[in-house]
């Protein structure tokens, strides 16, 4: 599970970070392909190392159960709204200077 977290964080962490002054969400979400590309790429292998049997005893990994599944997207989501609300609060410091 902590497999799963690190990866899927990081995938959000980057779409967050892409722009500094602006939200991930107003900022062309979809206008980089190669970003996407990559994050569909990613996601494709965690899933594989996860969920197909010849690779599992290679990376130690377990079927993960559907509550681990719904932790792990809560996780996500509300790690890249922390992002997203310390960019706004950075946001308005700057604008106070």
């Amino acid at each position: 599970m902590v497999f799963l977290v690190l990866c899927f964080v990081q995938l959000g962490n980057a779409l967050s970070v892409r722009f500094i002054n602006q939200s991930a969400f107003s900022a062309g979400l979809f206008a980089n392909r190669s970003m996407w590309g990559a994050i569909l790429l990613t996601t494709l292998l965690q899933l594989a190392i996860v969920y197909l049997p010849f690779l599992r005893p290679v990376f130690k990994t377990a079927y993960p159960d559907p509550n681990a599944l719904i932790t792990i997207g809560i996780t996500v989501v509300v790690c890249v709204i922390c992002i997203e609300f310390l960019k706004r609060v950075l946001r308005q410091d700057t604008k106070k200077i």
